[in-house]
């Protein structure tokens, strides 16, 4: 098939202006991205974080990447840490590339309408002009984009959205941690976790969420927080103690047990790990074997309160009954609003074959926490030794 002569140099006119207006709108986010971050920024001419049939040209921070194909430079994608930059600094950095091909656009029409161009430049304007206004077009429509290799990438106008959603949210991110702060958790978690729906999915909202929902004892939303952010991020120390906290909580004394021993392999000297694991072995009436944690958390941090009681608790159910005494008396005297704490100083009169005392401090102890774990049960045996 042969072209008429007019046509050949229009389509090279055509394969230099579309990879140029591509370029020049991949530039205007590349700008601000590195004006706004520190890290490393790279364009993508041709591809979507592909490199294996490119050639890269680098500029300090700015790498290209160009597909050996010019043929395949038909769009682009620029790659920057946007988590150091503000909500603002990122939507300046999406509207970057559409303001550069908005200006891009206005010059060519001004060109084509002011000047008397000879017919090729003519021609060349008009291309540019129109690649432009496509490039706008194309990139302000909400769409996302799904590889072959299973990548996910949003347009420009999808991004925006995004980010004028979490603008909006910022409000509720803020009045959510003034809850956090306040103790008021069960506010807090409500708003952290309507913030997620919405969107706002940095790490840190995540693990607010969960640790506020561990505080509320509303241990399977702990679990929920904390699997969808295991599929973000690798979770640190406190992340796996908190689902060993809420599973230990829920009765489930060997999904506790990995996920605290997880949290101990990441940092070996934290005593809220040590003495979970001293807890777990009380529950499970292995009190010898809770000893050694409690020990070690008690070394590690002698102001603990939880972990004295443990390991006094631990101490009385061993037969140390004294020791184990002083040991409870001394994590009331550390934090004298431990329920728990009070539960086992009745336990001990319990032990002494005292249930009236006894029940003095178990009803002590409801009073500050009605959920306070055996202590109906305990309570009972009061009622029954007494009668």
């Amino acid at each position: 098939m042969e072209y008429p002569p007019a046509i050949v140099p229009v389509l090279v006119m055509l394969l230099v202006t579309r990879p140029l207006t591509v370029l020049l709108h991949e530039l205007g986010h590349a700008v601000p991205a590195l004006l706004f971050s520190r890290g490393p920024v790279t364009i993508y001419i041709g591809s979507f974080e592909e490199t294996h049939q490119s050639k890269s040209v680098k500029l300090g921070r700015l790498t290209c990447w160009f597909r050996r194909n010019p043929l395949q430079w038909w769009w682009g994608l620029c790659e920057a840490d946007c988590g150091s930059m503000s909500v603002a600094r990122q939507v300046i950095y999406v509207m970057g590339g559409a303001l550069v091909s908005l200006f891009f656009a206005l010059l060519m029409l001004y060109l084509l309408l002011s000047a008397s161009l000879p017919m090729p430049l003519l021609i060349f304007c008009t291309l540019l002009f129109t690649s432009a206004l496509f490039d706008i077009l194309f990139n302000f429509n909400p769409f996302l984009k799904r590889t072959q290799a299973g990548q996910t990438y949003y347009s420009d106008g999808r991004t925006l959205i995004q980010l004028l959603r979490l603008k909006q949210s910022a409000k509720t991110y803020h009045q959510a941690l003034q809850y956090y702060r306040d103790k008021q958790y069960e506010s807090a978690a409500t708003l952290f976790e309507r913030l997620l729906k919405r969107g706002w999915t940095n790490e840190e909202t995540y693990r607010l969420a969960g640790t506020a929902w561990l505080f509320c004892r509303r241990y399977p939303k702990v679990i929920q927080i904390y699997m969808a952010l295991c599929d973000k991020c690798p979770l640190n120390a406190d992340d796996w103690y908190c689902l060993g906290m809420a599973h230990l909580n829920l009765n489930q004394p060997e999904e506790a047990q990995y996920f605290l021993e997880q949290s101990l392999a990441l940092q070996p000297d934290n005593p809220y790990t040590l003495n979970a694991l001293g807890y777990l072995f009380t529950t499970l009436e292995a009190f010898e074997s809770a000893l050694p944690w409690l020990n070690k958390a008690i070394e590690l941090d002698n102001n603990y309160s939880y972990a004295w009681n443990n390991r006094g608790y631990a101490r009385m159910k061993t037969g140390q009954l004294e020791q184990g005494l002083a040991d409870v008396q001394h994590a009331i005297q550390l934090d004298r609003e431990n329920s728990y704490a009070w539960r086992n100083l009745g336990i001990y009169y319990l032990l002494k074959q005292e249930p009236e005392k006894a029940r003095e401090w178990l009803l002590k102890s409801r009073e500050m926490a009605a959920d306070t774990p055996l202590i109906n049960e305990l309570l009972q045996q009061c009622d029954t030794k007494t009668a």
